[in-house]
């Protein structure tokens, strides 16, 4: 038997799903961020607790600097805490903490 979060999820994806970024801001409340994605841009499928998002830049490319996407101080993952379902309308809320990639992780920038 399916658990009932995987099985909305693929109920979901029937249709156009579409992921948004949210963060806990600093009083703990939920902040939606303003891209949003869906499952493709993740490899076909919805990212889970405990994983971890390369911010891909985006919001960095609408400045007029030209950033180094390779230096690990300019880059952050967002780690996934909680997936939030809304089956009336396809979507999924992602909440994530955001955390500064470090040297660890060079290799994969």
């Amino acid at each position: 038997m399916m658990k009932r979060e995987s099985a909305q999820a693929l109920a979901m994806s029937e249709k156009e799903l579409l992921i948004s970024i949210c963060f806990i801001n600093r009083s703990g409340q939920i902040e939606r961020e303003g891209e949003t994605y869906t499952p493709a841009d993740f490899g076909g499928s919805v990212p889970m607790v405990g994983d971890r998002i390369l911010d891909p830049g985006i919001a960095l490319l609408h400045r007029d600097e030209k950033p180094d996407f390779s230096d690990p101080e300019r880059r952050e993952f967002w780690l996934v805490k909680e997936r939030i379902f809304n089956p009336e309308h396809p979507s999924c809320a992602l909440v994530c903490e955001s955390e500064k990639t470090g040297e660890r992780y060079v290799n994969l920038l």
